[in-house]
């Protein structure tokens, strides 16, 4: 009983989200889609954090901020290049499975059931993505994305990389919940990379 406590608990905290029609009334660590990231940090602490630069183009980067949380190890919030307010394009919680990154599963098969409760109306795909450029495709991501009509959508993950793969590009087998616009989802799809 206590275990099966437990595993409710985290469910209701790693999916923080109140039930809506609408991205942005959903929330990782507090943060939505469209809010500005200096409701939350200091733009000295944006500044200074970890990036990410899209290499096709320079229209959005991600900024990666560790949190103390007990649902994630880090949040990466997308957002657009020159923005001074920092508007939040895409916000996704990242939880580390660095000793053992088959727990991810699990994990992942906990938020999935309940965003198939929470999300009847988007549409949702399952598939397994080899990132087939690293350490000759051995490395693979556990993907399941809910589409919503306005091209916004939602992304469970688990990533497995091979032990090449993180120590040359310094990445973590983890989950990632992922909340992002359309505009968003168009820059990856067709500029970033």
């Amino acid at each position: 009983m206590r275990i099966l406590l437990i595993i409710l608990i985290i469910i209701f905290n790693l999916t923080s989200f109140t039930k809506a029609d609408d991205i942005r009334d959903f929330e990782i660590e507090g943060i939505s889609v469209e809010d500005s990231l200096l409701d939350f940090f200091s733009e000295e602490k944006i500044i200074n954090s970890e990036k990410t630069i899209y290499p096709g183009s320079k229209n959005f980067y991600t900024i990666h901020i560790v949190v103390d949380s007990q649902n994630y190890d880090q949040i990466s919030i997308g957002v657009k290049n020159n923005d001074k307010n920092y508007t939040v394009y895409n916000i996704a919680g990242d939880k580390f499975y660095e000793q053992n990154p088959k727990n991810c599963l699990p994990q992942m098969e906990n938020v999935v059931n309940q965003f198939d409760e929470d999300f009847k109306a988007a549409f949702k795909d399952e598939y397994k993505y080899t990132y087939t450029s690293l350490a000759k495709g051995k490395s693979y991501a556990e993907i399941v994305d809910y589409n919503f009509p306005n091209n916004s959508a939602i992304r469970v993950w688990c990533s497995f990389y091979t032990e090449e793969v993180i120590e040359k590009f310094d990445v973590v087998n983890g989950l990632t919940v992922s909340i992002g616009t359309n505009k968003w989802f168009n820059f990856l799809n067709t500029e970033a990379y």
